[in-house]
């Protein structure tokens, strides 16, 4: 990918730590890529940011629009407001997450965009962190709801024509945040698989599954997880957790079972997140609660040292207290 471009897009709708924290360590001056903020604010004005943009005028471009169609309407606003046809991998990123986090292992000289554009091939055209599963989302229904979180994900050319075509990114997005979870968030993966690729995800548990099976590869997620991150308090709690839910869908005569929002995140025993440094992106959104919104204030670990990351995850004193 020596001669390849890439184009990320960070959206945000008001400055916050995450975005502050995306300035200060996502950007660079790596000559295959270029970064576009869009901002949901026409005044927007921060002297650091502009500071920014001023000293990297051909890398750095800042947009500003009215607050309109959440972070989607961004993507699509930023993709119309440049010459995205050169570019051969975007990276789209909003202000609910937090990194990027690399281990001292990382090479210098790999941008951590690499990280998510080498996984994109002839067969996948979308990669993330993790993959969220979801039966009622409606689009997603039809591949067991499988699909990837619109806080960060990649894609190639194909990925963003696909995109355009369904009208999930357009030049002025129209719709309510309902919309643009249902028909964009979940839509775009289903989308991608309805044309015949695969969607992909950096998480251990994900790996090497073809989620164009629909509740076949929902079912392998699921169990992997459970091995992954879960002791022995929790697994009978997330076996039954399974049942109940296969439970139910027989009872809406749905072909999958799944019934939870998103299901790997919000079970009641199955909130035991990935390692930060396994996501590259951690979720960290505003409206989180004040204990938990402190312990995911990470900051970016030197070289050889961890820091506040533990053994085993960013949360798992609460995932102690949860499961006794």
């Amino acid at each position: 990918m020596m001669n390849e471009k890439t184009l990320i897009v960070h959206h945000f709708h008001k400055q916050n730590d995450n975005t502050d924290f995306f300035a200060r360590n996502a950007f660079s001056d790596s000559p295959n890529i270029d970064y576009i903020f869009t901002i949901n604010d026409p005044t927007f004005e921060n002297e650091n940011y502009l500071k920014l943009e001023a000293e990297y005028p051909n890398k750095l471009k800042i947009m500003r629009r009215r607050n309109s169609a959440c972070d989607y309407g961004g993507y699509g606003y930023a993709l119309f407001n440049s010459d995205w046809k050169k570019y051969d991998y975007f990276i789209f990123i909003n202000s609910s997450c937090r990194g990027p986090f690399l281990p001292s292992y990382w090479p210098q000289n790999k941008h951590w965009s690499e990280a998510f554009t080498d996984k994109i091939n002839n067969e996948v055209k979308l990669v993330g962190p993790e993959i969220y599963l979801n039966y009622r989302a409606g689009e997603g229904c039809d591949y067991g709801g499988a699909f990837l979180g619109g806080y960060c994900f990649a894609t190639d050319k194909v990925g963003v024509e696909i995109g355009i075509k369904k009208g999930i990114f357009k030049p002025n997005l129209k719709m309510s945040r309902s919309q643009v979870v249902y028909k964009c968030e979940v839509g775009f993966s289903t989308y991608i698989m309805r044309a015949g690729y695969n969607i992909a995800a950096l998480t251990t548990h994900s790996q090497g599954i073809d989620f164009r099976k629909g509740c076949e590869a929902c079912k392998k997620i699921w169990e992997r997880r459970i091995h992954l991150y879960l002791d022995k308090r929790c697994k009978s709690r997330a076996a039954s957790t399974w049942k109940l839910l296969n439970e139910k869908g027989k009872e809406r005569s749905n072909p999958c079972p799944l019934d939870w929002e998103p299901a790997l995140a919000h079970s009641q025993c199955l909130e035991q997140y990935a390692h930060p440094y396994e996501l590259i992106f951690s979720k960290a959104p505003p409206h989180i609660n004040k204990g938990d919104k402190e312990r995911a204030k990470l900051k970016q670990p030197k070289i050889g040292e961890i820091g506040m990351l533990d053994t085993r995850g960013t949360f798992s004193d609460w995932h102690d207290k949860r499961c006794k």
